[in-house]
């Protein structure tokens, strides 16, 4: 009759990917504690992974249905968690209007979000919002800008949508770059390093990014100063 203890051992199989016995855990719990938060947003991660959307939804909707008009619902990061967890459901779903208020609520908790924030801008994207959506995909990778291919192929989509060659070429440059084509990356983002426009600096960013990621510190310098004579106050 421990929760406590039921949810320290729910983790550690977790830990050890015995989700089946980590989930059997939280349904004790939650007899116990209809309302457990903690065990109620690890079983809904279990049932997202085994395909169970409709229980994981369900799970995550005991936390929105009841937190949302709490006291510190504003700052709440597990009711942060659920609205994010729903949103990436619906988006799974195809309803994408219905994850964009889910994911919209997710932000006002946490705007520095960048996984919502990049859910966010898929389902733009696909709900005929590409100029919406590349707002949201260059805020997510703001935070995280190496490493991380979706985004980038994700912005390379609503640019196409946009008509916008240039920016559609960029994103794809750094998406080549992020699956280690570096040589296909370079190509791409110095064709745009030509003119003064705003994607002349993205591609000069690129090329700083990669020689920095690449431990070549000198010629990455080099490319930020570049950036810095087109822009002078580019916090990047």
């Amino acid at each position: 009759n421990n929760v406590g203890a039921r949810l320290e051992l729910a983790g550690a199989y977790q830990s050890a990917k015995r989700m089946d016995d980590a989930l059997a855990q939280y349904k004790v719990i939650l007899q116990a504690d209809k309302q457990n938060r903690t065990a109620l947003l690890g079983s809904g991660r279990i049932l997202i992974a085994e395909g169970d959307l409709k229980a994981a939804s369900a799970a995550y909707h005991r936390i929105t249905d009841i937190s949302a008009k709490g006291e510190f619902a504003a700052a709440d990061p597990q009711l942060e968690e659920a609205h994010y967890f729903l949103g990436s459901i619906l988006v799974t779903q195809g309803k994408n209007r219905e994850a964009l208020t889910e994911l919209g609520a997710a932000l006002k908790i946490d705007k520095t979000d960048s996984d919502a924030l990049y859910l966010m801008g898929v389902a733009q994207l696909k709900a005929g919002q590409p100029l919406l959506a590349v707002s949201a995909l260059r805020q997510a990778l703001l935070f995280v800008p190496t490493g991380w291919c979706e985004p980038y192929s994700q912005l390379a989509l609503a640019y196409g949508k946009l008509g916008s060659a240039t920016q559609a070429t960029y994103a794809s440059g750094m998406a080549d770059f992020c699956h280690k084509k570096p040589a296909d990356a370079k190509r791409k983002l110095t064709t745009l390093i030509t003119n003064k426009s705003p994607v002349a600096v993205d591609a000069l960013l690129g090329l700083a990014l990669m020689a920095e990621t690449e431990s070549n510190n000198t010629e990455a310098v080099s490319w930020y100063k570049r950036v810095l004579t087109l822009d002078r106050t580019n916090v990047t």
